[in-house]
Formats: structure tokens, sequence, C-alpha cells
């Protein structure tokens, strides 16, 4: 019996390649259309959605602590985390922004979360094995918490 191996590989390459590359059309399409302060607040977002992920990873797996990576990851985050209450100026509230309008009506519930996030990622830059879990759970619950307050519920 023959085995076509350049069928073989052609389903290889549909099973390997073809959800990552779905993954990716989703987001660029939830992002199309995006300028200005929405574009830069959907992408600041997904890095911090990213840099989440990696310390996450860590979180569920205290073997893989790596304090520079931790700390690194931490930092970028604090940087981000910075720039929140700027990336959401008065009036950039249209599509495809998931802000809801609660975010102006009540900036100082919004600024909380904000800082609570940045003091979170800052504990974290100086975190230890044994205590890096609590504090990242600490900055984990800021973006949870922000996000069922402020953001639109995905369809």
């Amino acid at each position: 019996m023959r085995h076509d191996n350049s069928r073989t590989g052609v389903i290889a390459v549909v099973v390997l390649i073809l959800p990552p590359l779905l993954y990716f059309k989703s987001e660029v399409a939830a992002h199309s259309g995006a300028k200005g302060f929405v574009k830069m607040r959907m992408e600041t977002m997904k890095s911090i959605g990213a840099q989440m992920k990696i310390l996450g990873k860590i979180a569920k797996d205290p073997t893989r602590f790596d304090a520079e990576l931790v700390s690194s990851t931490a930092k970028e985050l604090s940087e981000h985390a910075a720039k929140i209450p700027e990336l959401f100026p008065k009036g950039s509230n249209h599509k495809p922004s998931e802000a809801r309008n609660e975010i102006w009506s009540d900036w100082d519930k919004f600024l909380a979360f904000a800082n609570e996030l940045k003091q979170a990622v800052d504990d974290l830059q100086k975190t230890s094995a044994e205590t890096f879990k609590p504090a990242f759970l600490k900055a984990a619950n800021a973006c949870t918490n922000c996000h069922q307050e402020f953001r639109q519920k995905k369809n």
C-alpha cells in the first residue's frame, strides 16, 4: 500500500495552521475600523492580555517561576497600566470600542481600577516564587473587575 505523503502534509498544515490563522483573523476583524484612541487602547489591552497570559502560566505552574521574566513582564504591564487613563478621553467611545459609557460617568471608579492594576503589577516586579501567585491574582482581579464594570459584553 502506497502512502501519499503530499496529501498527509496538506492535512497536517490545515490541522495545525488553520486554527491560529482563524483566531488571528477574528482578532484583526475585531479591531478593523478602529482609529485613534480606540485603536491605541485596543492594542494596549491586547498587549496587556498577552502579558497576563505569560504570568498566568506561571501562576498555574509555579515551577515555571523566573524572577527576571516576571519582573520584565510586570514592568511592561506597569507602563501600560500607567497609560490607561489617557487612552480613554471623553468622546472616544465610537465603534468598534468595547468601552461602556459608565467609564466617563463614573470616572473615579474607573481610575481606581486602573490604579489598582498599576499597584498590583508594580508589586509583581519585586515578587518571589512564594509571593507570586497572590500578587498575580491581585492584578488579574483588577482586570476582571474593571472589565465586568466597564467593558461591553462580547456577543
